[in-house]
């Protein structure tokens, strides 16, 4: 009682002389499943979260694309159908990804996973991780790359570094209040600071209680090199002037990393980080570094 898909063909012929029908009926039970499973595939491949695509082994071209590749790139299948692989990979010249794909070809590599960037049709990049490995269609060669865009992945990453630089500068720089001689703090805090900043200069300033700026550490390596008159390592409020008077007058950390205008003598600044010392709302410092 079972029953089973078919189709089937009829054929008026002539049997005898006499006109009958011939019905052949042909099983597709395999056929059908096959293409289930094709459209179950495709499905999938479309609703992927990653970019997936299929180029030619010789010719380069794609041949498919899923629905995230296109919307990330800003192509339609049609127009991205006349590119390559390179045309989307600005880190790639054509001889390059050749070299990079030629151990799939027919040596012993199965996979290759590399990190680069796409260019999508606007001219914008994104970082990617791309998983490529060597597919066949019938006896055709093809390539197939697992596209994952890693943009959240280095924002995170780029977070976290950060952060944990952080951690490490505040605990290099605590451990320096808490075993190092009142006169020698300055200079062994800005050493930290040029450390991990990997500046050429730098000072590290308090304001004392007439509320001049006034830098120990100024001494210990600008002192004679600076060529300026009437030296002093005593900055009363009013002469608080350029990239780090601002950032004491302003409250707040600032960067310049050109057009530096500095007074006759001064040494030489390709670019500088000022940044105020704060309790609660009062400025109690500052820190400068220049010419990382």
């Amino acid at each position: 009682g079972t029953t089973y898909p078919c189709e089937i063909y009829l054929n008026l012929v002539s049997l005898d002389g006499q006109p009958i029908v011939l019905a052949i009926a042909m099983d597709t039970t395999v056929r059908d499943r096959a293409e289930a499973d094709r459209e179950h595939l495709s499905e999938i491949l479309e609703r992927s979260l990653n970019e997936i695509y299929v180029f030619e082994a010789e010719s380069l071209r794609f041949r498919y694309a899923n629905q995230p590749a296109l919307e990330n790139l800003g192509y339609n299948l049609a127009t991205l159908r006349g590119l390559t692989p390179v045309d989307i990979k600005p880190d790639f010249s054509k001889t390059d990804f050749r070299d990079l794909l030629e151990p799939l070809r027919e040596g012993p590599a199965r996979t290759h996973v590399l990190q680069t960037r796409h260019r999508r049709r606007d001219g914008t990049h994104y970082p990617v991780e791309v998983h490529l490995q060597r597919v066949t269609h019938g006896d055709e060669p093809l390539f197939l790359a697992v596209i994952h865009d890693i943009t959240d992945k280095q924002r995170t990453e780029a977070v976290l570094e950060r952060h944990e630089r952080s951690i490490d500068l505040s605990s290099r720089i605590a451990q320096v209040f808490l075993t190092v001689d009142h006169e020698a703090v300055y200079d062994e805090v800005l050493e930290v600071l040029r450390d991990a900043l990997q500046s050429e200069f730098g000072f590290v300033g308090y304001i004392n209680d007439e509320g001049d700026l006034v830098c120990p550490s100024m001494t210990r390596d600008v002192w004679e090199q600076c060529g300026m008159p009437e030296k002093s390592i005593v900055f009363p409020r009013h002469a608080w002037g350029g990239l780090w008077g601002q950032s004491l007058t302003e409250k707040r950390f600032i960067v310049k990393n050109e057009g530096m205008k500095l007074p006759h003598g001064h040494i030489s600044l390709e670019c500088a980080l000022a940044a105020p010392i704060m309790i609660e709302d009062e400025v109690a410092g500052q820190m400068v570094v220049a010419n990382k």
